[in-house]
């Protein structure tokens, strides 16, 4: 299975639904109705068939959605994604107990966002570049 897949899976998972989808009546056009189409999950794998990898990922709610899967839902450090604990103004890294200021801290799922667009936008200026290849293993890097 592709890292991508993964991520959908971990944003489904954690409540995402893609842009302009509705559960509608069963798609299995069975007459009566199939008691399989019970899970939303279902339709909702039917939907991103045709939704491209680049469109999710550029989802902010897909990013919380896996954040909060797998704990990124809390302030952390833009250094290290770590997670900080707030002091006055500043914000105390808990891996190396550095302060950081306000602005190097937010939340884990947004600086890790934030981080596949300045990965892909490096990744742009080599001549062969392959934006898939990239996102494949950027995401690998986050859900190993």
């Amino acid at each position: 299975m592709k890292y991508s897949e993964q991520y959908i899976q971990k944003a489904i998972e954690g409540e995402w639904k893609p842009n302009g989808f509705e559960k509608g009546p069963c798609t299995c056009f069975q007459n009566p109705p199939c008691t399989n189409c019970e899970s939303e999950d279902e339709h909702i794998y039917d939907y991103l068939a045709d939704v491209s990898i680049e469109e999710i990922l550029l989802d902010p709610r897909s990013w919380q959605a896996v954040g909060s899967v797998e704990g990124w839902n809390k302030l952390a450090c833009n250094h290290c994604l770590k997670e900080v604990s707030q002091n006055g103004h500043y914000y105390e890294c808990e891996e190396d107990g550095l302060m950081v200021e306000e602005s190097y801290a937010d939340y884990g799922w947004l600086l890790r966002k934030h981080r596949m667009i300045d990965a892909l936008a490096e990744a742009s200026k080599e001549p062969d570049f392959d934006m898939h290849k990239t996102i494949e293993e950027f995401i690998k890097t986050l859900l190993i």
